[in-house]
């Protein structure tokens, strides 16, 4: 018996002469963001773990009055270190 099969994102179809099937393939996370906020809720760090992105770091540095000055991205798994300004 002859088929072909067709992936279309998170299933497997096989497409038989005379029939349907779908085959559901398990979905794993390679990869894990972790997010970190200063002591008044903004976003200065965001770090990624796992497949192609692994140790990239984003960080965000502010001024006094609040203004993001400065935002760096790297590959050393270290975050900026943020000078105050203002």
């Amino acid at each position: 018996m002859a088929y072909r099969h067709v992936s279309f994102g998170c299933a497997l179809v096989l497409v038989l002469p005379s029939a349907l099937t779908l085959l559901p393939i398990a979905a794993s996370a390679a990869e894990t963001m972790t997010y970190t906020y200063d002591a008044l809720g903004r976003l200065v760090v965001v770090k990624s773990t796992g497949t192609v992105n692994n140790n990239k770091t984003q960080s965000y540095c502010f001024d006094k009055a609040g203004n993001r000055i400065e935002f760096d991205s790297n590959s050393s798994g270290t975050p900026a270190a943020c000078v105050t300004q203002g």
